[in-house]
């Protein structure tokens, strides 16, 4: 199955460098991810934290579990299926190994935790097995697998890839279907191999290749399943390619192959055919059966009469809206004779993947299919073409399909199925990660989060929340959701949000706020929604740069002279009214109660994107301030991207020298952590995420292993401290070597039992060691009198997984062991569960962590 995935040189060398950090160092690494957290479908901007929620806002519309781009569904309710594959990246090919299990290819680097570059295995329990091809090379920064199909014990494989397992091999390669060992089979395909397809000793191959098998052979060939050699069979084609190939071959004689081909060419086997076509497995020419697709055919599934070979119906899905003589949008049935049917379930984008069940399985970039909204998977009735009741529900792309008469395996570009729809902004429990019902629905992006007085309050480019007009700026009740009736307004973007007293201090890129002229700037009060009169002039660049102010932060002392400072960063050079303007360079501290700007003028050659300031004493006194962007130079020493500066304006020497733009900084008590847009900081290789010694400067030993997506570049533009937890948002699918979308929870410690809350002063009722867990968990508590107890566990999900006590217990201590398994035996996965002790004086629950 062809993917199309689009990658920059920048994103090259971020995602070549993740890559050598993940599958190298991830055993080693101690600090651990809180796993259970829900992922968004889109970037996450801004991060604040309660003491129980996380606020997220960014530019995304749903929440959802971290299940990665590959899920098992089951064909009836359409759940999905434990233990998840976990895969970080994209699945494009899924081929069933016969006996329950799956192989799986696409352009990924872990599966359920553990290194894979893009193959892997799942037995026929979901687990990852040993086997483990390895291809490297390509024109991409992930080798890229395509296409898989199999004869007997050998698994060939279709990509874009110059070697597997450390031997030269282009664009296809045979690997041991048990052992992954690699095989002496070597086409030699001087470009990208899309499709698959074997009958006997013969592998038919489609894709964007000029020559294979030793032979020229444009985009299509068949080839020896043991020497690779090309044999005669040459149907060529002019246009891009073969993406898809299926075969037949009658039973009786004679016994005719008919190879079915889908892509985008315009003439193949000596005919003209338009993207799709069937070719005498014999000749290599063209049979009559013309469907004529306006489009190129991504998928093609065929339903066969099993007495004579022959096929009946030919399922076709690509980017068309013409085929087989009638209107048809992405997605038809054609029989026989080329002619489209009546099944027509009308797909509103493109249709890249399908299987045969006892439905029509469709996957792709839709939203609407068979008369319903189905968000890029669907089932269809094979005889109405209407749409099921079945909806797994993933937030991104279905490029692969697989059916192996009991479930579906799903793959594709997605991070999450299920979930709930949320507009730009959400809140998730702190306490395991899901969602709560809090839902604003902002109907624009979100760039600024912050909390004050049981609100919200939240600035970005939008109109409205909960279908209040709102412009740029709200205040949302914490409980309900709602915006309160705090209806201030800016005239463009709102970047930076800080609150000190009644008096919200906001950022960005506008003129007006609230109708007061205020450049780039302003004060509003936290109560009214009113301007203050707090201005201090127009926020200004040179003449044609865009200006705006990107960083807010404030600090007050609480005794005389009670002073109230504004620090701001942004893309400025100058501050004041014309013409007594002040010049400062990206970095400005402002009087917070007459809007002059103070003395403290350390200057950057590059804008500013964010600030953090470190306390000291006496309370409200600045001891440092730390500053992230684009730049080179910070007064006048050399700091690449991040320095620190101290409250008379002089930098220090602490210099992480970042290799690219840091547009987020947190503070803990022991660590300085940094996100951005960087491979390297700190003297180490840190793709987007780092934490930083505060005297040295120096990369810790601390790696949240992040990992970029398909078709952006990493970067990490939210962070947040709390609880030993670091929580960081952005754009990335994984971290740790586990799928995590846009959104993490890392310890901040090296050690995993950092991601337990700090204990509380009283005695814990239930106690959970070791916590995380590999093999096993003793779970300890205390009754008063001898009474019924019951001890349970239960999944994310609420189900009970496993009783370990019902019934009478003594008085005194007890100490019950969970060795990780249901009450079926089934060892469970990784990921976060819940221990309940319940009696007639105690009722309690404690959260336990499975790592492997």
């Amino acid at each position: 199955m062809r993917a199309f995935p689009v990658f920059s040189a920048r994103l090259a060398a971020v995602a070549l460098t993740g890559l050598g950090l993940a599958l190298g160092s991830l055993a080693a690494r101690g600090q651990a991810l809180q796993q259970g957290m829900w992922v968004t479908d889109g970037t996450v901007n801004a991060v604040a934290l309660s003491d129980t929620v996380e606020y997220i806002g960014g530019t995304f519309s749903r929440v959802g579990p971290p299940i990665g781009g590959a899920a098992l569904i089951d064909p009836t309710s359409g759940a999905v299926l434990q233990p998840w594959p976990q895969v970080v990246g994209t699945v494009n090919a899924v081929l069933s190994d016969g006996g329950g299990g799956w192989y799986i290819g696409g352009q990924f680097t872990h599966v359920q935790g553990q290194p894979r570059v893009s193959l892997a295995h799942l037995d026929g329990s979901g687990n990852l097995t040993s086997w483990a091809p390895t291809p490297a090379g390509g024109t991409q920064p992930i080798p890229t697998v395509l296409a898989l199909a199999r004869n007997g014990s050998t698994v060939y494989i279709g990509g874009n890839f110059t070697s597997m397992n450390s031997v030269t091999r282009n664009g296809a390669a045979a690997v041991d279907a048990g052992t992954g060992a690699l095989a002496a089979w070597d086409p030699e395909a001087d470009g990208n191999v899309d499709a698959l397809a074997i009958l006997g000793g013969t592998v038919y191959a489609g894709g964007l290749f000029a020559h294979i098998g030793g032979q020229p052979r444009s985009g299509i060939a068949a080839l020896d399943a043991t020497s690779g050699v090309a044999t005669g069979w040459n149907p060529g084609l002019t246009g891009r390619g073969v993406y898809t190939l299926a075969l037949t071959q009658r039973i009786a004689a004679p016994f005719t192959i008919t190879v079915w081909a889908g892509g985008g060419f315009t003439f193949i086997g000596g005919q003209t055919r338009n993207n799709i076509a069937a070719i005498d497995g014999g000749t290599g020419s063209a049979m009559s059966w013309d469907p004529n697709s306006n489009g190129e055919v991504y998928a093609l599934a065929l339903r066969v009469n099993f007495v004579t070979g022959n096929a009946t119906t030919i399922y076709a899905a690509g980017a068309f809206t013409h085929i087989g003589g009638q209107v048809r949008d992405d997605i038809a049935a054609l029989d026989a004779t080329g002619a489209a049917t009546s099944w027509d379930p009308h797909a509103d984008n493109a249709v890249r993947s399908l299987a045969l069940g006892g439905s029509v399985y469709a996957g792709g970039d839709f939203a609407h299919i068979g008369g319903q909204n189905r968000n890029d998977l669907a089932a269809l009735d094979p005889t109405t073409s209407a749409a099921t009741s079945w909806d797994p529900d993933p937030d991104h792309s279905v490029s692969a399909l697989g059916w192996d008469g009991s479930r579906v395996l799903a793959g594709g570009q997605f991070n999450s199925l299920g979930g709930v729809a949320r507009s730009d902004i959400a809140a998730l429990r702190r306490s395991d990660g899901t969602a709560t019902a809090w839902n604003p629905n902002a109907n624009g992006t979100l760039t600024a989060l912050t909390l004050h007085g049981g609100a919200v309050y939240a600035g970005g480019f939008f109109s409205s929340v909960g279908s209040v007009p709102h412009a740029n700026l709200a205040a949302i009740d914490v409980v309900s959701g709602a915006p309160t009736g705090w209806t201030p307004s800016t005239d463009g973007t709102v970047e930076a949000l800080a609150i000190h007293g009644d008096t919200v201090y906001v950022g960005g890129s506008f003129a007006n706020v609230n109708g007061q002229p205020r450049t780039n700037l302003g004060a509003i009060n936290a109560l009214t929604g009113a301007a203050t009169s707090w201005d201090p002039g127009t926020i200004g660049a040179c003449q044609g740069c865009i200006a705006d102010v990107r960083a807010l932060a404030v600090s007050a002392l609480p005794s005389p002279p009670y002073t109230i400072t504004v620090w701001a960063g942004g893309a400025f050079q100058f501050i004041g009214y014309v013409p007594n303007t002040v010049f400062r360079a990206f970095l400005a501290a402002i009087d917070g109660t007459t809007g002059v700007p103070t003395t403290w003028d350390p200057s950057a050659d590059g804008f500013v994107q964010t600030l953090a300031l470190r306390f000291g004493s006496p309370p409200g006194t600045v001891s440092d301030i730390y500053a992230g962007g684009s730049f080179s130079f910070l007064g006048a020493g050399e700091r690449h991207h991040i320095g620190e500066i101290d409250p008379a304006g002089a930098v220090t020497g602490w210099a992480p020298d970042a290799d690219g733009e840091v547009d987020a900084i947190a503070l803990s008590g022991s660590a300085v952590y940094a996100g951005g847009k960087f491979a390297n900081i700190g003297g180490q290789p840190r793709v987007g995420l780092a934490q930083l010694d505060p005297a040295t400067g120096a990369a810790t030993a601390w790696n949240a292993g992040l990992e970029p997506m398909p078709i952006n570049l990493l970067e990490v533009p939210a962070l947040a401290v709390g609880n030993g937890l670091l929580y960081a948002g952005g754009e990335f699918i994984g971290a740790l070597g586990l799928p995590h979308a846009s959104l993490a929870a890392v310890s901040e410690g090296l050690a995993p039992a950092a991601v337990e809350p700090p204990p509380a002063a009283a005695p814990i009722a239930l106690s959970a060691a070791p916590n995380p867990f590999r093999d096993r968990v003793s779970l300890r508590f205390s009754l008063p009198a001898s009474q019924p107890a019951e001890v349970t566990v239960y999944d994310l999900s609420g189900r009970r997984i496993r009783t370990l006590q019902r019934g009478l217990l003594d008085q005194g201590a007890h100490d019950l062991q969970w060795d990780g398994r249901t009450d079926a035996g089934r060892a469970v996965d990784a990921g976060v569960y819940f221990a309940r002790v319940r009696a007639a004086t105690l009722d309690v629950t404690r959260r336990v962590l499975r790592i492997r």
